[in-house]
């Protein structure tokens, strides 16, 4: 039997995967590594244990109501779920008086802390979809964390969905960063995207630069962090060039200390653009 579901396994919540539930779940159609991984995940040895050993799941729960009813402060971490659970988390943590850690706090707050201190404008996929022209990766290897983003927001390989205001096959790609896979950025009139290559170190400096450049800064160094300031003055006139540029990055690959100023950075950057493009 057949089925058309949406994926959880990453941020694009892909809806349009087809699977095989007889005798085993299984992908046939629009799948990723990620997708998968998740559906295809063995469903053996789900019983519960209680320090190693095995113990139905009675036995379970009256193991944990036990130990949350004798707790003072419990904490519950991992919450990687859905909404309807983070909800039964949440709603327990309430009773017992607990505390909640999501598995990626950390790199949460690195967004959370740009979001409160100085605000940000952002976009939606759908947008990028149908509207990006110039689409600048900080950063970032999208495709390992989002693997079917480029198919499915960039070049759209489903030509059933072509981008509603502006030319797919013709949207620049620009990386900035290492460990970066720009390959997954080609398309047929942009075969070689553009690459400057740095150390995620050396991003806030970067960035900081592009934001300068952006305003119309006049800057006398010519390096930053080994990239060419002149190659970064392209990157800046393609953006206020573009009618709709996205600048992205995945605040969990952002792991250094004060990463918070480069996404600041770009989210400031795109302030600017937006005074005259969007």
């Amino acid at each position: 039997m057949q089925q058309h579901v949406t994926c959880p396994a990453c941020g694009l919540i892909c809806d349009n995967i087809v699977v095989e539930t007889q005798p085993n779940v299984k992908v046939i159609a629009n799948n990723c590594a990620k997708a998968v991984a998740f559906f295809e995940q063995p469903t053996t040895n789900l019983n519960a244990s209680i320090q190693g050993k095995q113990v139905n799941i009675e036995d379970a729960l009256a193991h944990a109501a036990k130990l949350l009813k004798s707790a003072k402060k419990p904490f519950f971490s991992g919450l990687s779920t859905d909404i309807k659970g983070f909800r039964a988390v949440f709603n327990l943590a309430e009773k017992t008086n607990g505390t909640l850690k999501h598995i990626n706090a950390n790199s949460m707050q690195r967004n959370l802390n740009v979001l409160q201190s100085t605000g940000w404008q952002t976009t939606t996929l759908t947008e990028v979809k149908n509207r990006a022209d110039v689409i600048v990766c900080i950063g970032t290897d999208i495709v390992s964390h989002n693997p079917r983003f480029f198919e499915r927001f960039v070049w759209l390989k489903d030509k059933q969905q072509d981008a509603l205001f502006t030319d797919a096959d013709a949207r620049e790609i620009i990386y900035i960063g290492e460990n970066i896979a720009p390959q997954a950025g080609i398309s047929p009139l942009n075969r070689h995207p553009s690459l400057l290559a740095c150390r995620a170190i050396d991003l806030p400096e970067v960035t900081t630069v592009l934001r300068a450049l952006v305003l119309g800064k006049k800057l006398k160094a010519e390096f930053v962090a080994g990239i060419k300031v002149s190659d970064l003055q392209l990157v800046a006139d393609k953006l206020k060039q573009a009618k709709y540029a996205v600048l992205t990055w995945i605040a969990k690959d952002l792991d250094y200390e004060h990463a918070e100023l480069t996404i600041q950075n770009i989210t400031e950057t795109v302030a600017t653009l937006n005074q005259t493009t969007r």
